[in-house]
């Protein structure tokens, strides 16, 4: 099975049955002419009889070779109208597929392919669940430093207030006790409740 990365548009090696699937994986790099790619253009299963003759195997003959494969079966993978890899049957006899073989070939690919698909539904969801609950957790962190920002703000605007205003009340204050040496009457009673009231 080869599926389409999303990110990059490749048809990536995924995973093999009976094979050396670490060769198989190392030497999956495709150019875009590739069965692969042929048949994800097409959307159309592809039999090659014998891969060691057939110019579209060339650029994985010697892997073929080396596993003893001969004939090849491709079928798309299609999960809602929409390509999503390939589903590959290689023989070690040259053998010629038939038209049942095909059909049971394509139906495979369909319940893989819906497989493959929710799987993949269930990833991504997954993925933006712990992304949106890491998202939640940094908004959480930034509505504390904002509050904790406030609080903070709100205290040294107090202490400045508290600071200035204790300064200019005892200036007042002592200019009160300046301007009452100098007053008589009911200018220095007026004078000694507005003392009070600072008080």
């Amino acid at each position: 099975i080869r599926l389409i990365n999303k990110t990059t548009g490749k048809i990536e090696p995924v995973i093999a049955r009976n094979l050396d699937e670490a060769r198989w994986k190392a030497g999956a790099e495709e150019t875009h002419h590739s069965i692969h790619h042929d048949i994800v253009q097409s959307k159309k299963p592809l039999i090659i009889r014998n891969l060691q003759d057939d110019t579209r195997a060339a650029w994985r003959r010697e892997f073929y070779r080396e596993q003893g494969l001969t004939s090849y079966l491709g079928v798309p993978l299609i999960a809602k109208e929409e390509v999503i890899g390939v589903l590959s049957f290689l023989t070690k006899e040259e053998h010629e597929f038939t038209r049942e073989e095909v059909e049971f070939a394509e139906t495979l690919a369909k319940q893989a392919s819906i497989a493959i698909h929710k799987s993949q539904l269930y990833e991504k969801g997954r993925s933006l669940s712990e992304e949106l609950l890491a998202s939640e957790k940094e908004s959480r962190a930034l509505a504390n430093r904002l509050m904790q920002a406030k609080d903070e703000e709100a205290r040294r605007i107090a202490r400045l207030l508290h600071e200035e205003s204790g300064q200019l009340l005892a200036m007042v204050y002592i200019a009160l006790d300046e301007v009452a040496k100098g007053s008589k009457g009911s200018g220095k009673e007026q004078i000694g409740r507005i003392k009070e009231l600072l008080d």
